[in-house]
């Protein structure tokens, strides 16, 4: 999944592609859904140019669409523990992204009050 990191993000996120990210999640075999979730990994720590960008993003990756109501079907079956912990990479690395974006903008808003007094 290196790929991901030097691949244009237009590429990389399209709607079949994001569908067939969505359907490995959800896939019955545990190789299939750690691929999937690995390639959401990387599309999230993708950088970006802008905060704005990066909020785009995470808009579009739509985490919360599947990651809950795959943590409701999974959470009763102890065999799916280590789904369960990769959905909540996922769920984690999503917060660590838009944490970033808000410091970002904290800076920068900081630096424009600095400047106009």
């Amino acid at each position: 999944m290196n790929a991901i990191a030097w691949v244009d993000i237009s590429i990389a996120v399209t709607p079949s592609s994001l569908s067939l990210y969505q359907r490995l999640v959800a896939h019955s075999s545990s190789m299939l859904r750690e691929a999937g979730l690995a390639m959401y990994l990387a599309l999230l720590r993708k950088g970006m140019k802008t905060g704005a960008e990066k909020v785009q993003v995470l808009e579009v990756l739509d985490v919360m669409a599947f990651v809950a109501p795959l943590e409701i079907k999974s959470r009763n079956n102890e065999n799916e523990a280590s789904f369960r912990t990769g959905l909540a990479r996922v769920l984690s690395e999503q917060g660590a992204e838009a944490l970033k974006v808000m410091e970002d903008v904290g800076a920068f808003v900081g630096c424009r009050v600095k400047v106009r007094s």
